[in-house]
């Protein structure tokens, strides 16, 4: 079985990789920034990314990375959005109970 790759549930009229790179200005985060946001540890972080679980770092050169800010977000927003979503689908399962 292969692991399920890190897709954002909604893109900007999905223009994904064209929407970031025909901005005027795209943000790398570095790793601090990016455990902050997150709420996950460093080996964690990385163990997402592996299972395609979290957007992947881009190389910035030399052994620095960074990931962008709009990708970070969206993945912390639908993170919120499925929790949302399972709660209001528990609250409907209790409530027809």
């Amino acid at each position: 079985m292969q692991p399920k790759q890190w897709q954002p549930l909604a893109t900007p009229n999905d223009r994904g990789i064209e929407e970031l790179t025909n901005r005027k200005s795209v943000r790398f985060l570095r790793l601090p920034a990016v455990k902050d946001i997150s709420g996950l540890g460093k080996t964690t972080l990385y163990a997402r990314i592996k299972a395609g679980e979290f957007p992947a770092p881009v190389k910035l050169g030399g052994r620095a990375v960074g990931w962008t800010e709009e990708e970070v977000l969206q993945w912390a927003r639908d993170r919120v959005a499925e929790n949302r979503l399972t709660a209001r689908q528990v609250t409907r399962v209790v409530a027809a109970a």
